[in-house]
């Protein structure tokens, strides 16, 4: 059953004949995540760090611009890693909106950071399942980023609402959506090789 607020919201953006299968938000207010067990150390290194290297620069007589510059700027960032990219996830995971149809992933964002994702149940290139406590969990539409911090192809996740990998993060009844999204694929792509020549659906098959 899908909350009236959450049909509204979706309904604008719904093809002719889609039917709205669930829809529901990520979690909200303060999310922690097991990359924040070295996220958080290493912030914490770079505010004091930022510190340090501001209080010298202007500790130093005749201290040029750009090291006052440079100062601020580490200040703004020790800021963000360590506390800001809370507020902005909390923020942005209280617009977003995810649902299942019987066509396709939705992800909306809502204004001020409106956006609209949506996948093709036909074509997922991943479904992938990580729950958490209490039934809460995560699903992934494709290949998540490197964990690894020290990567040099990808980097730490520090605003996962903002991430670019198509995901329902931290969702309720994660198992519960995933066995759905699971059975809405398979229906799809018997339902597309049905409508293959019998040559082309074998070889597919």
């Amino acid at each position: 059953m899908v909350r009236p607020e959450f049909h509204a919201a979706l309904r604008q953006w719904l093809l002719p004949g889609e039917r709205l299968l669930w829809a529901g938000p990520p979690k909200q207010g303060l999310l922690l995540r097991p990359a924040d067990l070295y996220l958080i150390p290493f912030s914490l290194f770079f505010v004091g760090f930022a510190i340090v290297w501001t209080r010298g620069a202007w500790g130093v007589g005749g201290t040029s611009f750009l090291f006052a510059i440079a100062g601020g700027a580490l200040l703004l960032s020790a800021a963000y890693v360590s506390l800001g990219r809370f507020l902005v996830d909390a923020i942005v995971r209280a617009k977003l909106l995810y649902a299942v149809t019987d066509r396709r992933i939705v992800i909306l964002r809502r204004s001020p950071w409106s956006s609209l994702r949506t996948l093709d149940l036909s074509y997922l290139p991943v479904l992938e399942l990580r729950q958490s406590a209490r039934g809460r969990g995560t699903i992934d539409f494709d290949v998540p980023p490197d964990p690894e911090w020290w990567s040099h192809t990808h980097q730490p996740e520090w605003t996962p609402a903002l991430s670019k990998v198509p995901r329902f993060l931290e969702i309720d009844g994660a198992a519960a959506v995933y066995d759905l999204i699971s059975r809405e694929c398979e229906r799809r792509r018997a339902e597309r090789l049905a409508r293959l020549p019998a040559d082309r659906a074998a070889f597919i098959g």
